[in-house]
């Protein structure tokens, strides 16, 4: 097996740079990705990289991976292809990319080679997209993830952050590389700041045995540490199990209930609704026409406690207002007497030591800030499928009925 201190996966190297690294390309063919001996870099940006990690690391043995453009299809098969052969013919201590995918349909074998590779003590120092997205494998938890940032003038400056997918910030402003003593390249962002972190582990080779000993090395040396306190969100309840349940009030958007019942995998008992809403009596089938005619809304006054195990709540505070009653704690306490649980569509922030010291089992759905996770540069997911979005400019328009239709068909 081939021994070598750090190996770099990108575009390969200028040909002036070819008698201080070996190497390797990886080409497309017929009969699909294979190994090649050019590994010369067209695009630059490996030069680049190359060239920071080289001039200050004379004493590493460097190793070159070149790779496609990753911006062609296939590029996830390109970077498992590169990384199981490290894994099968290299033995080395660091390997950096300055490069990543976005998304991919193999994003768990990426992580399993990841795995095995820094299992055997191989750190992987990997860039972030520039363009605000998460990517991989920087933002995998056995990886370390760095991102660029322009604020940070020093080549060894760098900012640690706790509990993010981005461990490391670093230099990423646009600057004047040069690769070797005739030519340069102006260029920036988080692939130029990746190499800065490897070229700082490859000068303190030595004390790293693995990526937990990379990590507290950086972070013992960094200018600052963010400290993300881990955020527990408002306990909202769990969800729990219904057999028999019922609806109040029969609003608007009670009417999915009614309309997808079979989508249900609970029984709805009856539909509830105050005497002076103008519904009590009416039969279900003159809101929808599958509902069968002998049934009809109830007057929640009526409601029988010992036939249910739930009542599914709608929105109250409108009611409320207008009848001068607490129709959700009136509810709440008598579903209490008689042990029975709630799902109600309003927080019940206002009932939460009621609910808990009767043993009631609830839950309603909310979305918080404390959900947000914090120090991780507002970069969100790539979606890898395509999604249809709803949208409306009323809340009388049917958009959650039109998502369950869409479901249907």
């Amino acid at each position: 097996m081939l021994k070598r201190d750090i190996v770099i996966i990108d575009s390969g190297i200028d040909n002036s740079c070819e008698k201080y690294a070996d190497g390797v390309g990886i080409e497309y063919s017929t009969f699909g990705l294979t190994i090649v001996d050019d590994y010369s870099d067209e695009l630059g940006h490996g030069s680049t990289v190359f060239a920071i990690i080289n001039k200050s690391n004379t004493d590493n043995s460097l190793y070159i991976i070149k790779v496609p453009d990753l911006n062609r299809n296939g590029d996830e098969e390109c970077l498992l292809y590169a990384l199981n052969y490290i894994l099968e013919n290299i033995d080395c201590r660091i390997i950096n990319m300055s490069l990543g995918i976005k998304t991919g349909e193999k994003l768990a074998e990426l992580y399993d080679i990841c795995k095995k590779i820094t299992d055997k003590g191989v750190v992987i120092v990997a860039a972030f997209d520039n363009d605000g997205c998460f990517s991989f494998p920087a933002a995998f938890d056995c990886v370390i993830g760095v991102d660029g940032r322009t604020e940070i003038r020093k080549n060894q400056d760098f900012i640690f952050i706790e509990s993010s997918p981005i461990n490391i910030l670093a230099k990423g402003n646009v600057q004047r590389i040069r690769i070797h003593k005739d030519k340069g390249l102006l260029t920036g962002g988080a692939s130029i700041a990746c190499a800065y972190v490897t070229s700082y582990l490859a000068e303190n080779i030595s004390r790293i045995s693995n990526t937990s000993d990379a990590l507290e090395l950086l972070k013992e040396n960094s200018i600052f540490v963010l400290k993300n306190e881990t955020k527990i969100p408002k306990r909202n309840g769990k969800i729990f199990t219904i057999s028999k349940a019922a609806v109040f009030p029969f609003s608007k958007e009670m009417h999915s209930f009614l309309r997808y019942s079979d989508y249900l995998s609970f029984d709805i008992v009856n539909y509830y609704d105050v005497k002076y809403s103008g519904r009590v009596g009416r039969k279900l089938s003159s809101f929808c026409n599958e509902a069968p005619s002998s049934r009809r809304i109830m007057n929640i006054e009526q409601l029988n406690y010992d036939e249910i195990d739930c009542v599914i709540l709608g929105h109250l505070d409108e009611l409320n207002s207008i009848m001068g009653k607490n129709f959700r704690e009136e509810i709440i306490h008598k579903a209490a007497e008689y042990h029975v649980n709630i799902f109600s569509f309003d927080p019940l922030d206002d009932y939460l030591e009621y609910l808990n010291k009767h043993g009631m089992m609830y839950y309603y759905p909310e979305v918080t800030a404390d959900d947000i996770a914090d120090f991780t540069s507002g970069k969100l997911y790539k979606i890898p499928k395509p999604v249809v979005g709803i949208f409306g400019t009323s809340s009388k328009q049917g958009k959650f009925t039109l998502q369950i239709a869409i479901k249907r068909e």
